[in-house]
């Protein structure tokens, strides 16, 4: 508890303050929604496609259910999270506050973590190491994809 409470007062800092804003809200709730969707689409196939390399056996129809209900958790953080908006609008940053958003976060993240192995390893017919390994591969080829164009971008623009 004490290491939690050191790194939430490190990682707050005496200076910043966190201001509600509407606007911010509606925002990320944009953002987030096209990442979503996006996402739902596109990762389950990666999925199934990777999952091919290891001799998975999912149909199309299978994946994209495993990887939503491994979602479940996470879903259940929002009206958590918006409720936590609604009563502590100006002490986010205290270190006991975020110590226990992280550590909500970070279960809830763990639970889906193992959720999505356990159902990714029932729809494709294989052990939870090769559903690891498939999880991983699919990640790292997501992070792949995602890290060269910004590469890029960031050499043109450095170059100019």
């Amino acid at each position: 508890m004490c290491l939690e409470l050191w790194f939430a007062s490190w990682f707050v800092g005496a200076s910043f303050k966190f201001k509600f804003s509407y606007k911010f809200l509606l925002f990320f709730s944009v953002v987030t929604f096209i990442i979503v969707a996006v996402g739902i689409f596109i990762f389950p196939w990666l999925l199934r496609i990777c999952g091919k390399a290891f001799d998975g056996k999912a149909k199309k129809k299978e994946v994209r259910p495993a990887f939503l209900w491994a979602c479940l958790p996470l879903i259940i953080l929002i009206p958590v999270f918006l409720l936590l908006l609604l009563v502590q609008t100006d002490n986010f940053t205290t270190p006991v506050m975020v110590s226990f958003l992280l550590t909500g976060f970070l279960a809830t993240q763990l639970w889906a973590f193992i959720l999505l192995l356990k159902t990714l390893s029932q729809v494709q017919g294989f052990s939870l190491w090769k559903a690891f390994q498939n999880l991983f591969l699919t990640f790292s080829l997501v992070v792949y994809c995602i890290a060269i164009p910004i590469g890029i971008i960031v050499l043109i623009v450095n170059a100019l």
